[in-house]
């Protein structure tokens, strides 16, 4: 036995383990790099245990690829040690040319068979990849954890030194990278324009929050809860909004919601003269800062489809509905019977009448400019009301973006019309 394991023998044990950790690892590496959740979730379809080794490689990634890279660069240098080991010790040779073939057969072995190889098979079948390997992954990672972590730790000190933040995938870097795919798709017309507007859209939902794209608290359609059912089904004709928030006293007192098909049973069931309170759904209070992504998750949660927003005095500030969200992902959507359309009419060359409901975007693309909301004021009305501080009365102007807007009507309530002047 002694006369088998021979120090040559031991370094051709130690090269060939070194070579096999290295290829394995470099192959996780590049699996892990270009892996497609939705294609191993489809590979996993048939296994009990599928939900929680998905999670746990989702969850562990940074772990997982710091592990792999820490074993993989662990292994090479032991393989390049191996290797320079057995030349250096083949004395009949001159000490150039040992030094030139073992930098040759480490090149070979480490760049090309033990990295580039299992690589490129990593990132072409990374789904099956990840499927063999995952279970002995995770269970590695969980007993070497406290050495990748220390050395992790490591790294990030050193990188401190020059100021830099360690993160080995950022957020942000992961949005690039999407909207850089996006670019290409649609650069070679694998990806519609439209399509890859709406994936911007969704990406950009999480910076959004409510105020941003409920309807205000002027313009909420509501109805009070001394009313009758047959007093809400008109409401809901005239108007054509499914669900109507019910308020008592005032409107910061929202008691509830009245959804048009409950109103249709109370009917049918010769219930019209029934109060509104027996009607009543449960409402949905949101914060005006809440992002829009969270709010989408909650209302499907809830199967609900509107929520009153409240701002930070508990007051009413406006309403939001699914569709208000879905809108700002997809664009506009139209109705099947559309009420009429918010006016936009030229007076002269230089002149509009302009309903105050109409949005700066709106009539800046009428225009031809680039007119954009400060502070998320929706109507160009919102933006007369902040400009002057008040409700303005009738013929009170203000210069708002190169424009002259002037009251051509309106009530102690609301601005009703706008006549702008181009300048």
């Amino acid at each position: 036995m002694e006369g088998f394991l021979t120090s040559e023998t031991v370094i051709w044990i130690i090269g060939g383990v070194a070579f096999a950790i290295s290829f394995i690892f470099s192959l996780i590496e590049g699996a892990l790099l270009f892996y497609s959740p939705t294609k191993l979730k489809e590979l996993l379809k048939k296994k009990k245990d599928e939900p929680k080794r998905l999670y746990d490689v989702a969850e562990r990634w940074e772990s997982l690829y710091l592990l792999s890279r820490f074993l993989d660069h662990t292994a090479n240098i032991l393989l390049v040690m191996t290797v320079t080991y057995y030349w250096w010790h083949i004395e009949y040779i001159s000490i150039l040319a040992r030094i030139l073939a073992a930098a040759g057969c480490s090149l070979i072995l480490v760049f090309v068979l033990a990295e580039l190889i299992p690589d490129t098979i990593g990132r072409w079948a990374a789904e099956r990849v990840l499927l063999t390997f995952s279970r002995p992954l995770l269970i590695l990672n969980s007993l070497l954890q406290p050495i990748t972590r220390a050395f992790f730790l490591f790294c990030r000190l050193m990188l401190a030194l020059f100021g830099i933040k360690a993160k080995l995938y950022a957020l942000e870097e992961a949005q690039e990278d999407i909207l850089d795919a996006l670019d290409e798709g649609e650069r070679i017309g694998l990806i519609p324009q439209q399509e890859r507007t709406m994936i911007e859209q969704v990406m950009a939902l999480k910076e959004k929050t409510v105020i941003k794209v409920m309807t205000p608290r002027p313009f909420i359609v509501a109805i009070s809860a001394n009313s009758t059912v047959q007093d809400a089904q008109k409401l809901v004709t005239e108007t054509g909004h499914s669900r109507i928030p019910v308020y008592e006293g005032k409107l910061d007192n929202i008691l509830g919601l009245v959804v048009a098909k409950d109103l249709l049973k109370f009917i049918a069931e010769g219930k019209g003269k029934a109060s509104v309170r027996e009607a009543l759904r449960e409402p949905f209070f949101v914060p005006e800062t809440k992002e829009l992504t969270a709010l989408l998750n909650e209302m499907k949660k809830r199967k609900t489809h509107l929520a009153i927003v409240v701002d930070e005095y508990g007051g009413t500030s406006g309403v939001v509905s699914l569709v208000d969200i879905v809108e700002e992902i997809i664009g506009k959507i139209e109705d099947e019977y559309p009420s009429p359309k918010k006016q936009i009419l030229w007076i002269d060359s230089k002149t509009l009448l302009v309903d105050g409901t109409v949005s700066p975007e709106e009539l800046g693309r009428f225009i031809g400019r680039n007119l954009k909301s400060p502070n998320n004021i929706g109507t160009l009305a919102g933006l007369l009301i902040e400009k002057l501080g008040r409700i303005p009365k009738k013929n009170e102007t203000a210069n708002i973006g190169g424009l002259s807007l002037s009251v051509a009507d309106a009530d102690a309530r609301r601005v009703k019309k706008i006549k702008v002047i181009l300048k």
